[in-house]
């Protein structure tokens, strides 16, 4: 039910097959609009059966991004928090974030 950054969600997408999720997490939000989202088990047949009546739209639709454009993400990410640094921000943030960075 509580999945962060579902892998098996990540390598659907990329291999061009649109996806149906639970309404929690950060599902939504990888999904976009590359699928549709249910939020109860009384939903998944009637979403499943919604997205197979216009399954080719949704194939058509699904977008990704290539790795050197989330490298480039991940780079100005790292960019834009040493920029925090020295500004009020809550403590140890910086560092926190620069440990995580650093970690993966």
């Amino acid at each position: 039910k509580i999945e962060a950054c579902s892998n098996s969600l990540l390598e659907a997408l990329s291999c061009g097959l649109p996806a149906v999720v639970r309404n929690s997490s950060s599902n939504p939000e990888i999904l976009s609009s590359n699928g549709l989202v249910f939020n109860n088990n009384i939903d998944i047949i009637p979403i499943i059966d919604l997205m197979v009546q216009d399954y080719n739209n949704y194939v058509e639709k699904i977008v990704t991004n290539e790795i050197g454009h989330i490298s480039e993400m991940y780079y100005e990410f790292s960019t834009n928090i040493r920029k925090l640094k020295g500004k009020n921000q809550p403590p140890n943030f910086v560092d926190r974030m620069k440990n995580l960075l650093v970690r993966n």
